[in-house]
């Protein structure tokens, strides 16, 4: 969100992975919100904790707004998980479509950096319907230390913006 943003510290950050705990709003503009919500996976967390995020992000999706806009971070590097597969189909049970980000797509060399947004796309697509190569968008490979794919990105949030 700090690099979307072009803003430092506006979202903590942390090098360990899964350090959301709450529901963050973050007012942009005075116009809309962009809402940081647990992740899933990678926290060092027990099982009642992780049940109680899980309770917050359902609560949060329950009554978020009809042109609701989510964004699944996926590592670019490691690919999807069965975890990021678990997410994106809980996503699209409550009629979300998520805009898949991968992300950290610079610490690939740049001839795998396609077949591995592919095999993420693949793998997204499966969750959604199996053989069916039309029903999601493309992921968007970006880079927070070179700035590629952000133009991109953004016109996609965009889209939801007016």
């Amino acid at each position: 969100m700090n690099s979307l943003l072009r803003r430092k510290g506006l979202a903590r950050t942390s090098n360990t992975p899964g350090r959301t705990r709450s529901v963050n709003y973050f007012l942009i503009n005075s116009k809309f919100y962009f809402v940081d919500l647990p992740g899933y996976g990678y926290a060092k967390a027990s099982k009642t904790d992780r049940q109680a995020w899980a309770r917050l992000v359902e609560g949060y999706l329950a009554e978020a707004p009809a042109n609701l806009d989510v964004l699944q971070l996926v590592d670019g590097k490691v690919g999807a998980t069965a975890l990021d597969l678990q997410a994106h189909e809980y996503l699209r049970q409550f009629g979300i479509e998520p805009q898949v980000v991968a992300t950290k797509i610079d610490k690939i060399g740049r001839t795998k950096q396609a077949a591995q947004v592919k095999k993420i796309r693949a793998a997204m697509r499966e969750v959604v319907a199996p053989g069916d190569d039309a029903s999601s968008p493309d992921p968007i490979p970006v880079s927070v230390r070179t700035g590629d794919g952000f133009k991109q990105l953004w016109g996609r949030i965009g889209r939801n913006l007016h």
